[in-house]
């Protein structure tokens, strides 16, 4: 309807005569909602909120969703969720806003649902590009993230990370980019070259941090695949970043922890992830929940000026109530991200994270601004970045090996 004096009027009055039962009828409410969009125009939307799980008809999960998508596979609106409180299902409702092309927001007790819906209708009030999709001519790209391409709204921006394939296809290619613009089909092809210079090194770990934002998003809503697991903690090794399932840890000098100490603290964080939710009452649950959906949306790239804030969250969150597990001697291990390279910090030495005790090369020692030391920056120059770490450093560098000492 028009957003007139007299609709909005009516309907303030059709509001005031709801009550509410106690009931939470997801099912029932999307379908109307779909429904009552059949004339719309443009880009149809929806704001969904919702207080809690599905109590009153259909509550099966995977029976909401095939209904939502069946009821809406015409009309294509998006779905934008606001899960209010802590007592809501995420799975649920991530699943929905993706399957929406939307965006899934929550509103925790001490938030105003008010300030949170008003702020994101401003971002979406506008509609400029949508049902978006882009085709790589002349080479194969593969890991691109996001895989589901949302709508371009006025002030924002999209975002695409990946990788391509096959390097004697360097060169000039197109890239074509297509949506609708006010409902219209449009058009958009861009000339470019493949190769014609060298991508910067943060390029890299932003693309790695939305590999992991999506792996997590898989393990979070389906399951906990092993080789999803194992993906996860290599990106997160490789690139430095913090994951529900990277707790980094170290023993910095003088803590005095043996390695034996080191490896039960490990144990014990990792089995503490695992029972968590099992172990913290409603409220505490809804809280993690809400934060691991937050920080796969965050490493996705829907706040990329704040990418490492979700692992920071959930780190902190263990922190402040695992308190009662005891778990003495853990401090978060200290990291440097250099260039392409990742170096951890263990024992005060700088461990390149690439570096594996028992399958890498036999190390080469190297003393700290000798001959041998300044000759090998002579000869790759750029080992001059990785050496300023310090004089304590384990370097891997062409399928070598070296370790700078005092």
């Amino acid at each position: 309807m028009e957003a007139s004096v007299e609709n909005i009027k009516a309907a303030r009055v059709f509001l005031d005569k709801i009550d509410a039962t106690g009931g939470t009828a997801i099912d029932e409410a999307l379908r109307e909602g779909v429904k009552m969009l059949a004339a719309a125009e443009n880009l149809p939307m929806i704001l969904f909120l919702t207080d809690g799980l599905p109590t009153v008809g259909v509550t099966d999960i995977e029976e909401i969703l095939k209904s939502v998508r069946e009821h809406n596979k015409k009309k294509k609106a998006r779905l934008f969720v606001f899960g209010v409180g802590y007592d809501v299902n995420t799975k649920l409702l991530d699943r929905l806003s993706e399957d929406g092309k939307g965006v899934c927001e929550y509103v925790q007790p001490s938030e105003s649902i008010e300030v949170k819906v008003s702020n994101h209708y401003g971002k979406i009030a506008n509609p400029v590009f949508s049902d978006i999709a882009v085709n790589y001519h002349g080479v194969r790209a593969y890991d691109t993230y996001p895989r589901i391409l949302p709508d371009i709204f006025k002030g924002s921006q999209l975002i695409i990370l990946g990788r391509y394939e096959d390097e004697s296809k360097k060169g000039k290619h197109q890239i074509h980019l297509k949506g609708k613009v006010a409902g219209k089909d449009k058009e958009y092809i861009y000339q470019v070259t493949y190769g014609e210079k060298k991508s910067a090194d943060f390029i890299t770990r932003l693309w790695a941090m939305r590999k992991v934002g999506y792996l997590l998003d898989q393990i979070r809503l389906h399951g906990k695949e092993k080789e999803l697991i194992t993906e996860v903690a290599r990106l997160a090794k490789k690139y430095g970043i913090v994951t529900p399932y990277t707790s980094f840890l170290v023993v910095e000098e003088g803590t005095g922890m043996s390695p034996s100490q080191v490896r039960e603290s490990t144990r014990m964080l990792r089995y503490a992830q695992e029972q968590v939710q099992s172990s913290f009452k409603t409220e505490h649950i809804g809280r993690l929940s809400q934060m691991m959906s937050r920080a796969a949306g965050d490493y996705k790239g829907k706040a990329l000026y704040d990418l490492d804030s979700g692992g920071e969250r959930f780190d902190s969150f263990l922190e402040e109530d695992m308190q009662h597990r005891r778990i003495e001697g853990l401090i978060r291990i200290k990291t440097r991200c250099i260039g392409p390279k990742t170096f951890l910090l263990k024992s005060g030495v700088w461990c390149d994270s690439e570096y594996e005790d028992k399958s890498m090369a036999k190390i080469t020692e190297v003393k700290f601004l000798s001959k041998e030391y300044f000759s090998l920056i002579r000869k790759y120059p750029v080992l001059a970045k990785y050496f300023a770490i310090g004089d304590n450093l384990i370097l891997c560098w062409q399928e070598k090996v070296y370790k700078i000492v005092r």
